[in-house]
This record gives structure tokens, C-alpha cells and sequence, in this order.
């Protein structure tokens, strides 16, 4: 993706660190250049360029609140003007996009959205997705694609994630003040990027604040990206986001904290796990299958679970959490 700096003289970094590191070299007002992939460390973001040259911050190193960069818009060059166009295309082919020497593994993925364009949309929607290693597209063929306590129109599911046409929608969204998609792989597969494509209509619903975890059993799960604000969410439609790395951030702890465990637990767990609703009144939660126990937390009504097995107790049947 072409992007350009809007600040003053911007540094390029030969690594994505906020610290008082000399840049290797620097960018000019207004330059515009070609970005392989948005990396995050220590909760601030990085762009690779394309040629591997070095890395370009975001924000300014000295006001972290002032944003130095912004998308190049390729279609709103002036009628006749495809210098920005031509370069974009001769950069792509003289220098194939640098991938890391070390690779993540998965083989579950899941992405909460938490905000969208519009503060007031009810729904939120993506177009498509992709995810590459070593510079190379994955083939995302039996993938299985959910969306856990959502609701999507007959033909807008989420398994269009990985259709060219189409697009998902989750009419959940502000009802459940996020939306959670969730990626099954066959097997285990390493992985280095992440990107979206919007979707044909209403900007209002595209996703401007994500992140993305992932795992390898289904219950672990590592924060591996986070993506905050609009900056790297195209306004125009059926465009595709910038390449976001998938990495644990260095300066971050492993673990997700309570509410990231709690919305894991409640909500993104993958397919071997089958979904219940509590259709009765304030249901209590043992701490084992057994009619004496008192019950150590409660479930309200219509709240949903997932359960991983049932079992049978003197003739009465429980379900796993």
C-alpha cells in the first residue's frame, strides 16, 4: 500500500522501536512511499517499507498524539496524473515484499472488532479476508469461518470471509458492543499477515478498532495485532486494508487480561464446542456435576454458553463448560 508523510522530516528506522535510535535515513515532506506491512511495539505502529529499507513510525517519535503519515488514495489523483500509480507499480515488481525469518503458529484465529466507522452503527461488516507467509498468499481452502452469538442475513454469513463476492454482517455488533470472528484452519499453519477488504456499501459499518489473537488449541490465545482507529481501514469500497504482522508484542505480557478471558471463554471457541441457550431463569453454574453443590456462579436467562461434553449423573445429565 502507497502511503506519504504528512509531517516534517521523518526518520526511517532500521527497527520498529520507540527509543532513541539514530534513523538510517530520513523521508521529506510529502514523499510518498511504499509500505509492506503495519507492525506494533510497545503499543505503537510501525510501517515496513516494501524495498526492506527500514521502518516508518506512525506517529511522530516526539508527540506520540501527532499521526505522520496517511493512506495515498490512488483514485483521486488528478485526471492524467499516474506518476503515484506508475511508481507504486514499479516498486512492486523491482522489490517483493520482505517477510520475517520467523513465522507464527496457529490454527485458530480470532478477530473482535470494537468499534466501526459510524459511533451509531447497529451492524458491522467485512468484505473479505487474507492471510500470507514468506511473501505468499495462503490458500485458505477448508478454512471454517464464525461468528459466536452473532446474527447474519441468509447470505451474509461469516464463511463469505473468504469469498471474492459478498461480504460478512453481523447485525450484533452494537447489541453486543463488539463482534467476534473466529478462523478455524484444517491443521496448524504458520502465518505472518492479516488483511480486509471492505465491503461494496455502507462505510458506516467497516471496522476502524480491531484485534486479532491466535492459538493453537483453542484455549491459549496470545494478542498478536491490534488496530486502532481508521487510519488503515480504506474509505474506499471493495479496498483492502494494508498487511497487518502478526506478532506477539515484545513489549506486552503474553497473557490476555480478565475481560479478553472472559469474552474468549464466553464467546471464541472453536467448532469441536456446541452452543446452548438457558431458556429457564437465573441458572446456577456447579463446580461439579452434582445435585448437592452449591452453585458458584449463575448464568441469566437467555444467556448462552458453550459446552464442551455432557455427562450423567444419577440419571440427571450436566453440561461442561
Amino acid at each position: 500500500s502507497a502511503w506519504r508523510n504528512v509531517g516534517r522530516r521523518l526518520g526511517v528506522l532500521q527497527v520498529p522501536s520507540a527509543g532513541d535510535e539514530e534513523p538510517l535515513q530520513h523521508l521529506e515532506p510529502g514523499a510518498v512511499f511504499l509500505a509492506a506491512r503495519v507492525a506494533v511495539v510497545a503499543g505503537r505502529r510501525y510501517l515496513q517499507r516494501a524495498d526492506g529499507s527500514g521502518w516508518i513510525p506512525e506517529c511522530s517519535r516526539k508527540d506520540a498524539s501527532r499521526v505522520v503519515v496517511e493512506a495515498v488514495d490512488s483514485s483521486a489523483s488528478a485526471p492524467g496524473d499516474s506518476s503515484a500509480a506508475n511508481a507504486t507499480t514499479d516498486a512492486v515488481v523491482a522489490c517483493p515484499a520482505p517477510f520475517p525469518k520467523t513465522h507464527v503458529r496457529v490454527r485458530f484465529l480470532r478477530v473482535f472488532v470494537r468499534e466501526t466507522r459510524s459511533e451509531t452503527s447497529p451492524s458491522v461488516q467485512i468484505g473479505q479476508i487474507s492471510l500470507r507467509c514468506r511473501g505468499r498468499l495462503l490458500d485458505m481452502s477448508g478454512f471454517l469461518a464464525e461468528n459466536p452469538c452473532g446474527n447474519s442475513p441468509k447470505y451474509e454469513g461469516p464463511e463469505k470471509v473468504f469469498a471474492p463476492k459478498g461480504k460478512w454482517l453481523d447485525l450484533c455488533f452494537r447489541e453486543h458492543e463488539q463482534s467476534v470472528l473466529l478462523i478455524t484452519a484444517p491443521t496448524e499453519i504458520e502465518v505472518d499477515d492479516f488483511a480486509f477488504r471492505t465491503a461494496s456499501d455502507a462505510a458506516h459499518r467497516d471496522p476502524v478498532h480491531l484485534t486479532i489473537h491466535g492459538s493453537l488449541d483453542g484455549w491459549e490465545w496470545i494478542k498478536l495485532h491490534e488496530m486502532a482507529g481508521d487510519l488503515y481501514t480504506p474509505k474506499a469500497r471493495l479496498a483492502w486494508s494494508p498487511w497487518l504482522q502478526l506478532r506477539p508484542d515484545p513489549a506486552e505480557s503474553c497473557s490476555l487480561d480478565a475481560a479478553e478471558q472472559v469474552a474468549c471463554r464466553l464467546q471464541a471457541l472453536p467448532s469441536e464446542v456446541s452452543w446452548w441457550r438457558n431458556v429457564g431463569k437465573r441458572l446456577g453454574i456447579l463446580s461439579r456435576p452434582c445435585s448437592g453443590v452449591e452453585p458458584s456462579d449463575h448464568l441469566q436467562p437467555n444467556a448462552c454458553f458453550a459446552a464442551l461434553r455432557v455427562t450423567s449423573v444419577d440419571g440427571l445429565r450436566y453440561f461442561q463448560l
